[in-house]
């Protein structure tokens, strides 16, 4: 009977666990699919249905963070800022690792025309991986800023990969006259004209720069030479459509071909191509639309509106007309393929995709087609997908320089370094003379951390372009991953005197100066950036990050405020003024909050990264602590401070360690009936049961001496208890201790309970009782006199530079008599760290109920004190929790007693973490009264801690 029992019940348990496991599986599977189809409808821009599929995807699998951050900016294009705020207070913006989001989120804060916070998503993006239209996007966000130097190594990057991009070749000479750069950009717009391109319109943006740069007269005769010319030089428009496509951007083209077929239906259409032949873009666009007001369902009128938006560099307005047309051609593969192309230019990578896709599933795609779709894939960082693509055609011969660059960096960046190099290697043979191959094998080079390889690469690429600033930049940041900053710090100054004013060099050089402590240095180099037309909110940001790293902590606050009031529309500035703001006065919640904010601002900021780890390292949130020094490590694997502190983290939140020391005593005072005198030797053991629970046991040996040695007695005392922290809330911990006294003496119980919490920011609340023996001289101890100690005190620390506390205590002794204290006190800090200062005073009223002849029991007794502490830190590098830190401490205290008495207290003590496991300390301090006899004690202490 039994053994059918125990059949039916593993049978039936074995039923349960099969349904389970089905049930969540088709959750899972259910939740995949609504994220899915909740991506598609976004990217369509369909945000309506995105809304449903990506609230169903977030209630079925809320720990689907990305779910989450698509739902949230879903809500945010809906202009639902309400539920946005709701669902980003459970988002945890460190956790966002997906380019794609960043760049929609830098897109959104575009559109809103916060260029500094859309800056910031952007370069987040990329900092994941590589997208020309991002890129694109990015370079245009820094212009808004009037960043221009930092907006030109932009556009020269992307012109290094794509030269023939004559748009972005004007974007360039257009950012160089902005720049006050007048004579590089007239040189530019000359080649350009030179080139055909847009000739009577770059003449118009030469005029004014003639004056500018002090060349009137010569370049009034450079202007009429060129107006003059009628050969050798071209319009694009006037070329021959077939064949000679005119680039605005990265695959895209005009397709003129078919448009010329078809034959004028009126004047005003004849009028378009006229204006459209002589190069007048806007005026084509303006006709164009024009008519096609009249005559909506004009095909031809379509096809000119579609060529001269394009040729007036406006995609966008392009995307619809080309939707209008593929409804009217819904299988037109050479239709669709250029409509692929202009969704790629205008950044519409999704619908690029989805027409690609279809030609090429139509079986109708050429190679060229399938190579401009894994170009699409690329720059929609589907790397996998885009490497697929470029693999079958790379085989077959099919791919240009740029596209076989791109093969190679798409396997880069799925770490395929050995397919990389061989696409490269070929790449080498086929054209030796490519600076774009030596470029990709030196950044490839860079990625398996070959810095000698990488080295030797950039070096020749400097060879042929010494006039790139980037590339001596790249030269930096090697010397910076091997650490070495004097050889950073060489190649940024060698820089400076090549490129008088490049912001790179100064950047440069003002960091690694602060990295270093020469803070002098740094300060100065940052000055000269805010007084250079480089100025901008990025150098005031991190010179107030370095006045903050110096303590200067109002100086740096006043900076910020500076910042703010210069750049408002910069959000992220914003963000981070509000979180400096609130860490600076070790505001715990109100520091997360705002840190939230501004990674949510700038994801992956290491900035933000840091100090937020270093708020959950202060309230022992290990877990927390250690997620977001991995998403910092992620990100940079050399943060030597980061990978410290995660290092440090490790031991500490195992929260297994063992304490052992030695203690001596000695105290004296006849009037005041204390003799006693002791040596101790203590050892204590913590263990963790749970994340937040542990337990410990403690071993106390002290051996006493009373009267001049007449009376040497001994206890050992075994002490255990446990300890619950969920700070800043609550922390908790009870102990019971037995003490086994030598000889005839009584044992004793002893024990206590005490309370901790911060129930609002600044504002500690600390609470225990404790039961506790009385020891002031020998007939206290051998009547085994106790007390009850019931104590309160409430401490606010909201601002850096003091803090103020009071408490209150109750003693209960067991002869009947009680004893009450009050105190309050205020410290104030004139210097912080590595050298700290502060000051105190104390007020402290105690009195008994009832006067005892046996130990000291005034009936009121108050005491003034004034105290002066220094501690000076001996590290090597900054300050931060987590480091191994040396420092030795003084302090000295006066206190006027009743009677005109003056007590005198002096300690010093020395303190060593000798590496990330075990630390040792040293203390010894002495009180005395400056009346003979009252009172004296010393005390001398040594510690040894050991994490395991």
């Amino acid at each position: 009977m039994k053994s059918r029992i125990r059949v039916i019940l593993i049978a039936a348990a074995s039923v349960a666990i099969v349904v389970a496991t089905a049930v969540f599986f088709q959750r899972t599977q259910s939740s995949a699919s609504s994220l899915k189809a909740g991506e598609r409808l976004f990217y369509e821009r369909n945000y309506s249905r995105a809304l449903a599929a990506l609230s169903t995807a977030h209630a079925r699998n809320p720990e689907e963070e990305r779910a989450a951050w698509y739902l949230y900016l879903t809500y945010l294009r809906l202009d639902r800022q309400k539920e946005a705020d709701a669902l980003l207070a459970d988002l945890n913006p460190n956790g966002i690792r997906d380019s794609g989001i960043l760049a929609e989120l830098g897109n959104y804060h575009y559109e809103k025309k916060a260029y500094a916070q859309a800056a910031r998503c952007y370069a987040g993006s990329l900092s994941l991986a590589e997208n020309p239209a991002v890129r694109r996007r990015y370079a245009e966000t820094l212009v808004w800023q009037k960043s221009y130097s930092r907006a030109l190594a932009e556009l020269d990057r992307l012109l290094r990969s794509n030269p023939s991009d004559w748009r972005l070749q004007e974007l360039r000479a257009d950012v160089l006259s902005w720049d006050g750069q007048y004579v590089k950009a007239l040189g530019r717009y000359r080649e350009l004209c030179l080139a055909g391109y847009h000739r009577e319109a770059i003449l118009k943006k030469m005029a004014p720069l003639l004056g500018y740069a002090a060349a009137d007269s010569a370049g009034k005769g450079f202007g009429r030479e060129l107006l003059s010319e009628k050969s050798g030089v071209t319009d694009p428009a006037e070329r021959p459509s077939a064949g000679s496509p005119v680039h605005h951007a990265e695959g895209s083209e005009v397709i003129p071909s078919r448009m010329s077929s078809v034959p004028d239906a009126d004047r005003g259409r004849g009028l378009a191509g006229k204006a459209s032949v002589s190069g007048m873009y806007l005026h084509t666009e303006e006709s164009a639309v024009r008519l096609l007001k009249r005559h909506p369902d004009d095909e031809g009128l379509l096809r000119r509106a579609i060529s001269a938006h394009e040729a007036a560099g406006h995609p966008e307005q392009a995307l619809a007309l080309y939707e209008r047309l593929l409804t009217k051609r819904p299988h037109d593969p050479a239709l669709a393929t250029a409509a692929a192309r202009t969704f790629a230019w205008a950044g519409r990578l999704d619908r690029a995709r989805q027409l690609y896709g279809a030609v090429i599933r139509g079986g109708k795609a050429t190679d060229a087609a399938r190579a401009e779709y894994a170009e699409v894939l690329y720059r929609d960082r589907a790397y996998g997908d885009a490497a697929d693509q470029y693999r079958e055609l790379w085989k077959k011969g099919a791919l240009k320089s740029k596209q076989a660059l791109d093969y190679s960096r798409a396997l880069i960046s799925l770490r395929e370094y050995a397919a990389a190099s061989g696409v490269l290697e070929e790449l080498q043979r086929r054209e030796p003379e490519n600076s774009g191959v030596i470029e990709a094998r030196a950044d490839l080079a860079f990625a398996l951390r070959e810095y000698d390889r990488a080295e030797r690469l950039y070096g020749t690429l400097i060879q042929a372009r010494p006039q790139d600033p980037v590339l001596y930049g790249r030269l930096a940041d090697i010397a910076m991953a091997r650490h070495d900053y004097p050889k950073a710090l060489g190649i940024s100054r060698d820089m400076l005197r090549k490129f008088p004013s490049s912001e790179n060099a100064l950047l440069n050089i003002a960091r690694i100066s602060s990295w270093q402590r020469d803070y002098s240095t740094s300060l100065e180099y940052y000055d000269r950036l805010l007084g250079s037309v480089h100025a901008s909110s990025r150098h005031y940001r991190e010179k107030a990050r370095v006045l903050g790293w110096m303590r200067a902590y109002g100086r740096s606050l006043r900076l910020y405020r500076e910042a703010v009031s210069r750049y408002p529309e910069d959000s992220a500035l914003r963000a981070e003024s509000e979180a400096k703001k609130h860490y600076y006065r070790n505001a715990y919640r109100s520091s997360v909050r705002a840190y939230r904010s501004w990674l949510l601002a700038e994801p992956h900021h290491p900035e933000a990264l840091f100090d937020l780890g270093q708020l959950y390292m202060q309230q022992q949130r290990w877990r927390e602590a250690a997620q977001t020094y991995d998403a910092l490590l992620a990100d940079m694997p050399d943060h030597r401070q980061a990978a410290t502190v995660r290092k440090k983290i490790d031991v500490l939140s195992s929260l297994r360690r063992l304490e052992s020391g030695a203690e001596y005593f000695s105290a004296k005072s006849a009037s005041r009936l204390t003799d006693v005198n002791w040596t101790g030797l203590r050892t204590a053991l913590y263990m963790p049961i749970r994340d937040r629970v542990s337990v410990f046991v403690k071993f106390d040996r002290k051996d006493y001496r009373f009267e001049s040695g007449r009376h040497t007695p001994f206890s050992n005392a075994l002490t255990a208890g446990v300890e619950y922290r969920n700070r800043p809330d609550i922390m908790l911990r009870a102990a019971y201790g037995f003490k086994q006294n030598s000889g005839d003496l009584r044992d004793s119980h002893t024990g206590s309970i005490e309370a901790e919490s911060m129930p609002l920011d600044n504002l500690h609340v600390d609470l225990a009782f404790r039961r506790e023996e009385v020891i002031e001289n020998y007939e206290t101890f051998s009547s085994h006199l106790q007390k009850s100690r019931w104590q309160g005190r409430v401490l606010y620390d909201g601002f850096r530079r003091w803090n103020a506390g009071a408490d209150y205590a109750l003693d209960r002794y067991s002869d009947g008599n009680s004893r009450t204290n009050i105190g309050a006190d205020v410290t104030a800090h004139l210097f912080y760290e590595p050298t700290r200062l502060s000051v105190s005073y104390r007020w402290q009223n105690y009195g008994f109920s009832d006067r005892s002849g046996v130990y000291f029991s005034p009936e009121s007794f108050t005491t003034h004190t004034f105290g002066l502490e220094w501690q000076h830190f001996l590290n090597d590098e900054e300050l931060y929790r987590g480091t191994n830190d040396t420092y030795y401490s003084a302090a000295y205290r006066v206190s006027l007693e009743p009677g005109s008495s003056l007590s005198h207290h002096v300690e010093a003590g020395v303190y060593r973490d000798w590496n990330s496991r075990l630390s040792t300390s040293l203390q010894y301090q002495h009180t005395w009264n400056s009346k003979e006899a009252v009172y004296e004690d010393d005390r001398l202490s040594a510690q040894a801690q050991w994490h395991f």
